[in-house]
């Protein structure tokens, strides 16, 4: 016999979850973070010298400008601050030229796009996930907000702003009958997006998920003219930034895909980790189309991470558990998109 619920006014309390889950517990996990935890990964990047050689002039790392030069801006204006003392005693083992206050800079832009992820994913998901309770919306949250903390023992100027422009990226994906400001803020997400890192990508994922029944039609439809002028933005912004920096190491810096399943076990450790977590998402019926179907669509990116990033750095496949958490909660008003006269949430 079903147990009965009752439905509870005060159990959704959306400005309660935005203030917790949007903004306090996500700030306390960045002190956490930079404060209560150090990296022993990332290296020679806590100088200003330091971070322009390795973010603005080296290979791969200068295509993706907004987060750098965001992370730079931050430490213009913070460098004068008197907070040397709550610097983390390795900071020179790790940068002999690291410089406390430039440390700082990545905990305030971190920390702060790291707001405005949870943030938005409260938005996200009390517009579109019919059960308002603690399942459904506080638990995926805090789930999500604590492995975008845990990931950041590689830290960089761009992973957060990119899962920020990522979540904000789903909502105006999940029109069924968008407006011109929908398109203009998709279409502003995703350039931002193209400029902060690769996994701009994965928005067109999503929005092919999304409308993968319209988009396969045999007629042209709004959504199918959509997709494709998402995906003339993504490669305009993609190459031309490539093309007014230059070509060397356009796409990648290496192929390491004999490299990460050879003799280290680093990198092995952490391709399994990305199935480990995936499998969970199967372990129900619900939303299982759609997220076979997003899998499918971002081959090319977690494909490439196997080929050309290096596993063990777990905050790549962040950007693909957000998502799929997002499907899997959602799935009922993706169901509803994906007719052809679908509507969904006003």
């Amino acid at each position: 016999m079903p147990i009965p619920t009752h439905n509870n006014s005060h159990n959704n309390a959306p400005l309660l979850r935005l203030l917790l889950l949007g903004i306090v517990i996500p700030a306390l996990l960045g002190i956490f973070t930079y404060v209560g935890f150090f990296t022993n990964y990332t290296t020679a990047v806590f100088s200003q010298a330091g971070f322009e050689q390795q973010y603005l002039h080296s290979s791969i790392y200068r295509f993706r400008v907004l987060g750098s030069h965001t992370l730079l801006w931050v430490y213009e204006q913070i460098k004068t601050w008197p907070l040397a003392d709550f610097a983390p005693y390795g900071l020179k083992s790790v940068d002999k030229n690291g410089d406390a206050n430039f440390y700082y800079a990545y905990f305030f832009t971190n920390t702060a796009f790291l707001i405005a992820t949870c943030s938005t994913l409260v938005i996200a998901l009390l517009r579109y996930v019919p059960q308002k309770d603690f399942l459904h919306i506080d638990l995926p949250v805090l789930f999500l907000a604590l492995m975008m903390s845990f990931a950041q023992f590689v830290i960089t100027p761009y992973d957060t702003l990119s899962y920020f422009l990522l979540a904000l990226s789903l909502l105006p994906c999940m029109k069924a009958q968008p407006t011109w400001l929908d398109d203009l803020l998709l279409g502003v997400t995703l350039i931002l997006a193209t400029l902060t890192r690769e996994t701009a990508a994965l928005t067109l994922s999503f929005y092919f998920t999304v409308h993968y029944r319209q988009i396969l039609s045999r007629k042209i439809t709004p959504e199918k003219i959509r997709l494709l002028c998402m995906i003339v933005i993504f490669l305009l912004a993609y190459w031309l930034l490539r093309w007014h920096l230059g070509m060397e190491d356009a796409t990648h810096k290496s192929f390491r895909l004999l490299r990460n399943f050879s003799n280290d076990p680093l990198p092995i450790i952490g391709a399994i980790f990305f199935p480990a977590v995936l499998a969970l998402f199967f372990t129900d019926s619900d939303g299982k189309t759609s997220l076979k179907i997003f899998l499918l669509a971002s081959l090319p990116y977690w494909l490439a991470m196997f080929c050309v990033a290096y596993p063990w750095e777990i905050r790549l496949w962040v950007p693909i558990f957000l998502v799929m958490a997002f499907i899997k909660l959602s799935h009922q008003a993706l169901a509803s998109l994906s007719t052809p006269n679908g509507n969904t949430a006003p």
